[in-house]
Parts: C-alpha cells; structure tokens; sequence
C-alpha cells in the first residue's frame, strides 16, 4: 500500500510541473522564464496618457518633436547595453506613433532634405546632421531618461517647451526587462551551467 502512495505521490508531482525537462547540450541556451505579454509599445501608452492628463491639451498647431531617452547617469548613449539601446530606440519610436494617433503635430526632425534610393532601400530617415534641414518650428520636445535595475529600467519622460525650458509635463514607470527580452537564460560550457541576464 505504501508502495502504491508513494508512486501516486511521484505521479502527481510530476505531472504539476508545467516546464518541460529539456536537456541542454554544450553551447545551447534554455530560456528559464517567459517575455512579457505587455511590449514596450503597451508601457509606452502608459507613459503618453499619464502625461497628457497632466498638460494642457496639444492642439495641431503645437509642433512636438521626440527624441532619445538617454541614461539617467551620464546623458550619452554611449554607456548602454543592448537592452537599453534597443528600449531607448522603441520608446522614441512608440512615442511618435502614439502623440501622432493622439492628433499631436510631430515633426519628424531626422528627416532628410532628399529621398535616397538605394538598391536595396529608399531612405528618407538620416542622423547626419549635413543632410538634416537647419530649421524647425518646434514648440516642445519630448525627451526621458532610462535608469537601470535589477528587474527592469525606470523610464522617466518629460515634455520640455522648447523656448522657455519649462517642463511641461512629466511621467516615470517601471518596465520590466522581459518586455522585451527573456528575462533569463541558462548557457551550459564545458559541462557547467551558467546563469546569465543577456
């Protein structure tokens, strides 16, 4: 009888465990916990609509370009990883297209004076600053800052009037570092299992 709980026991526990028991060969990778179901595009939102409840509303005529968000400690995209490149990209990116579906004016100010063709691809999009139009009207610009930790990256945003200075408006939120990436990896070398975030 005992011997009969104790395999109705194994069974049971066994069978509550969800994760597949995958073996990993040398050189592979196995992903430990899953990617966010929210994407950096959904926190982004987030973001627009607390700051649009706590500005005066934008009318067409209001001129908004957005730019990077840079880390919090030096103001340079030189020091971030990978991870924070890339949401430093899609938080710009995102917040355009949605103060755009908001009826905003963004201007769009990398854009080029000429569309290159190019075998592979048309460009109008450049960073360099020769190609770049020496004027613009703009009235705000919308900037944040990315702080690093251990589960995520702190997004500051702010809305700054482009000729006073003033901040305008201002938001912070937490995004998880798995709304873009696998938040953990498994990598086994030479018979040991290492652990890694990257």
């Amino acid at each position: 009888m005992r011997l009969i709980y104790v395999a109705c026991c194994f069974l049971f526990l066994t069978a509550c465990d969800s994760t597949p028991n995958i073996p990993i060969s040398a050189g592979q990778t196995k992903n430990i916990s899953k990617q966010s179901e929210r994407s950096v595009h959904s926190y982004s939102k987030e973001l627009v609509v607390s700051m649009l409840n706590t500005m005066q509303p934008l009318n067409n005529e209001t001129a908004v370009a957005i730019g990077t968000f840079l880390p919090s400690d030096s103001l340079t995209n030189q020091p971030l990883n990978s991870q924070a490149f890339g949401l430093a990209n899609q938080l710009q990116e995102s917040m355009q297209t949605l103060f755009s579906q908001v009826g905003a004016n963004v201007v769009e100010f990398r854009t080029s004076q000429e569309i290159g063709i190019e075998p592979q691809q048309d460009v109008l999009l450049s960073r360099d600053i020769d190609k770049l139009s020496s004027r613009m009207e703009i009235d705000y610009f919308l900037t944040g800052t990315i702080t690093e930790q251990q589960n995520g990256f702190m997004v500051n945003s702010k809305m700054i009037d482009f000729n006073s200075n003033r901040l305008v408006s201002a938001a912070t939120l937490l995004i998880p570092r798995n709304s873009m990436w696998q938040d953990e990896k498994v990598i086994q070398r030479n018979g040991y299992i290492y652990r890694s975030e990257n």
